[in-house]
């Protein structure tokens, strides 16, 4: 386990969480296929990226992605910490029928909302649960594991989820299917992939395939390879050996326009301009993540203020 990165697990309560500091420095564009994820914004400024939405984060604001959601953050100050706490959706199972799933209407505060009470009740939970995952007595995970129940009953008392039908839970070899499709495209996406290649490694008809992944993910085949192509030219453009038509080519996009178009579609503005906005001395070349203690100035004197509630 990563230092000062705490994972809790509750299998009888169907409660399986992650919970850290993060350092908000570049975007790096990435999705959960089935966890929520918390961020909250402790000290500095991001603009978050959630699918198609962009908007400002500043300090004590909260947002909630939902599962297999594109998301990306980007530091606009130096110093960005969030505290990200990701929770497993069977964490609502009890509360659904099969086929259902909780949508929480693109939750996020906002300089007008952040002191409403259930934002300061997220905050007030979601720092006890950080507390106490950092703890070793012996009673720090009763802590933790009642904090983290509290967050969630907070979310589904406080935020008026609306239940929606999703895909229906799939069995064991279309999930296996799934992730070795997956494994490929991301084996292979800087070439020229087509269903009818997919169809061929996994002696299924494109047809088929096309059905599975809009019913395992939600998206069609070709959203599909472009979040990979993204997620992986975004690291490169933190970088300025490469040139933009260089970037695109080498992460499979057909020409520079398609990857220019496809850039502005999510993050709304041209990968030229991220790039000039890009500080090399904040900047992770990876898809990893750049942990922060609970015990850091800043981090510390911050959960100390929400837990002072």
């Amino acid at each position: 386990m990563e230092k000062d990165y705490h994972e809790l697990q509750y299998p009888r309560d169907n409660l399986y969480l992650a919970c850290y500091i993060n350092e908000s420095l570049n975007y790096r564009y990435h999705w959960h296929p089935a966890e929520y994820e918390f961020q909250i914004v402790l000290c500095g400024k991001q603009e978050f990226c959630r699918e198609k939405e962009n908007f400002v984060m500043e300090e004590d604001d909260i947002v909630l992605v939902e599962p297999n959601t594109g998301h990306a953050s980007f530091s606009t100050t130096l110093n960005t910490r969030t505290l990200v706490i990701r929770f497993s959706s069977l964490a609502f199972r009890p509360f659904l029928k099969t086929g259902e799933s909780f949508s929480f209407h693109g939750l996020c505060s906002s300089k007008d909302t952040r002191r409403e009470p259930r934002y300061t009740r997220i905050r007030f939970y979601a720092a006890q649960l950080l507390d106490a995952a950092s703890q070793t007595s012996p009673y720090s995970q009763l802590a933790a594991r009642g904090s983290a129940q509290l967050l969630l009953a907070t979310l589904l008392g406080d935020c008026a989820p609306r239940t929606i039908t999703t895909l229906p839970e799939q069995n064991e070899a279309r999930q296996e299917l799934m992730q070795s499709l997956a494994r490929y495209m991301e084996e292979h996406y800087q070439e020229k992939i087509t269903l009818e290649d997919l169809a061929r490694f996994s002696q299924y008809n494109r047809t088929y395939i096309s059905t599975l992944f809009k019913n395992m993910v939600g998206i069609n085949f070709y959203d599909y390879l472009m979040r990979i192509r993204l997620k992986y030219a975004i690291l490169d453009l933190a970088d300025d050996k490469k040139s933009l038509t260089e970037i695109a080519l080498d992460n499979g996009f057909s020409d520079l326009k398609s990857f220019n178009s496809r850039f502005r579609e999510i993050f709304r503005y041209p990968p030229a301009e991220y790039r000039r906005r890009v500080s090399r001395d904040c900047v992770l070349h990876d898809l990893g993540r750049r942990l922060v203690p609970v015990h850091d100035p800043l981090v510390r004197a911050k959960l100390d203020q929400y837990m002072a509630l």
